[in-house]
């Protein structure tokens, strides 16, 4: 609902505010994945820009 609210007050688009009200969840969903294992070291954002593997 929040994530709604915000879109539409900033395009007054019910079409485009519902679009990114549904994409939203996705799109943490899979930033909460990568934070988590960047929180743990598991890599670097450079590691992914630059596409290196991680070697153990």
């Amino acid at each position: 609902m929040v994530g709604f609210t915000v879109a539409y007050a900033f395009t007054g688009s019910i079409a485009i505010a519902s679009g990114i009200a549904l994409v939203e969840p996705l799109v943490n969903a899979v930033v909460f994945f990568f934070h988590e294992r960047a929180w743990r070291s598991e890599f670097t954002v450079l590691d992914v820009l630059l596409h290196r593997h991680v070697r153990d």
